[in-house]
């Protein structure tokens, strides 16, 4: 997550969306009086200050960051943030936490096990049934970018980027910013942006209905369908 005050900007940071790279793209204009929390070196060293003392840290919502720094600077910044197609960013949980289990030793595996998710996973035989263990309950994109309103949900930021058209989002950003556009981007913690890949975590259509029950509101406020999903499950395999 970065508040630029130099440059008037707010990012949040949703969970397993290509937050890193941005942060890794951003980073380096920042100025003395910008915060980042999380990712960066400068980010990881003032997330654990900033979480204690102002609630706010990597994944903060817009909610938080707005109660932070006030209404008038929250709307007088430009605010973004990406999302992606809730069944692939429920992939990429589930291929995070399984090699995290698969490198991580020592007393940062034992700060790892902690974690609902990591639980989700130990107690799981595979895909399936993590997306259905009660412990799997990384939040909504919804919830870090919008607010209840009225029956719905409102939009906090004023852009939303998305995953599958990361470059082209990204370069808007950075137009709307004033900083020239990344050139060779490698994405960090980022699987297939495509759904080609679908069949090789989804057994069924009662799986995919699993997750669009959990993330409806992501589904419908961010416009994916589900739809494309079960026609990629349902196509012939070679």
């Amino acid at each position: 997550m970065i508040i630029s005050n130099s440059r008037k900007f707010i990012f949040i940071h949703t969970h397993k969306c290509a937050g890193s790279t941005i942060t890794d793209l951003l980073s380096p204009y920042s100025c003395w009086n910008d915060i980042e929390l999380g990712v960066s070196t400068l980010g990881e060293t003032l997330q654990g200050v900033y979480q204690q003392r102002f609630g706010l840290w990597k994944h903060a919502g817009a909610c938080d960051v707005r109660d932070v720094v006030g209404d008038e600077t929250f709307e007088a910044y430009f605010k973004f943030g990406f999302v992606r197609n809730p069944f692939l960013r429920v992939i990429s949980f589930y291929t995070f936490i399984a090699k995290l289990h698969r490198t991580i030793l020592g007393a940062n595996k034992e700060i790892i096990d902690t974690w609902p998710i990591s639980k989700a996973f130990l107690e799981s035989d595979g895909f399936s049934e993590f997306i259905r263990h009660p412990a799997f309950v990384e939040p909504s994109m919804t919830k870090l970018l919008t607010e209840p309103s009225g029956g719905s949900f409102r939009v906090l930021v004023d852009y939303v980027g998305r995953v599958e058209y990361f470059d082209r989002d990204i370069a808007k950003v950075f137009q709307r910013i004033g900083i020239p556009p990344p050139e060779n981007i490698s994405p960090r913690n980022t699987s297939s942006n495509m759904l080609k890949g679908l069949h090789h975590f989804y057994s069924s259509e009662d799986d995919l209905a699993v997750v669009y029950e959990k993330y409806r509101s992501d589904f419908e406020v961010f416009g994916y369908s589900p739809e494309e999903a079960k026609m990629d499950l349902r196509r012939p395999r070679s």
